[in-house]
């Protein structure tokens, strides 16, 4: 009987070098081949080799190893070569969504908002650090509409920032302690609202609670009709404007 040793051929397994940012999952990671035989590929085979890295979601920026291990194949005796996973810094901004807001004055004529009022989503592929706002008091001198700047950081320096309108409202009843005497019934109201004024008024806005202006109307004359009858149910807030005062009703749609 004739018997022969079957030399196996030498078949380099290298692990391809990837990248990422901080915070992001890791890449697939890959392996290329060299030594294959003739035409044949990494379907001959009996088992594929795996690489890996002990590199996390929770590494800092810097180079990690990957390695390679396991497979196996009948003719080719399996060698093995580490590729690397370079961690660059995390340049990603977070991401800021902003909604408008409608804050009315105190008795003593000052409001204040939060974040919380502001923002609707905010997030981040690390972690947020910080969120301010441009202004977040108001007082009489800020009547009418705020441009208020809302930033988001994360733990890296990455900035994103949204700009919202705030709609400051005087104090309620503030008309009459001026002498406008003006009055808006019936209150609530299925849809017509009739406005009654001791002095014809410059302007008149009807604004919903997150400021968008649905209804606006100028030069007025002392006695009127607002018609809310193709708005959503709910509060809403009429601005009254006689030169350089503006007075404020809550009126509620039912």
């Amino acid at each position: 009987d004739l018997t022969a040793d079957i030399i196996k051929a030498p078949l380099v397994v290298t692990a391809e070098n990837k990248s990422r940012e901080e915070c992001e999952p890791n890449p697939e990671f890959t392996v290329r081949y060299t030594g294959f035989v003739g035409t044949e590929d990494a379907s001959v085979l009996d088992s594929e080799p795996a690489a890996t890295c002990t590199a996390d979601e929770s590494s800092p920026d810097g180079e990690y190893d990957i390695t390679v291990s396991g497979g196996s194949a009948a003719n080719y005796f399996l060698t093995y070569v580490s590729g690397k996973l370079r961690v660059t810094p995390d340049r990603t901004p977070p991401v800021l969504v902003v909604q408008n807001f409608t804050v009315q004055l105190g008795e003593t004529d000052n409001a204040a908002i939060s974040a919380a009022d502001l923002v609707t989503n905010a997030s981040d592929n690390c972690a947020i650090a910080d969120t301010t706002l441009s202004q977040s008091t108001f007082t009489a001198s800020d009547i009418g509409n705020v441009n208020v700047d809302v930033t988001l950081t994360d733990v890296s320096g990455n900035t994103a920032t949204e700009t919202a309108v705030v709609t400051v409202l005087g104090q309620t009843g503030l008309a009459d302690r001026e002498g406008t005497g003006a009055k808006f019934y019936p209150n609530p109201t299925d849809g017509p609202v009739q406005f009654e004024c001791s002095r014809s008024a410059d302007e008149l806005k009807v604004m919903d609670l997150t400021g968008k202006t649905v209804i606006r109307e100028f030069d007025l004359e002392t006695q009127g009709t607002i018609n809310l009858s193709d708005q959503h149910s709910g509060v809403y807030i009429i601005q009254v404007r006689f030169g350089d005062e503006l007075v404020h009703y809550r009126v509620v749609k039912k």
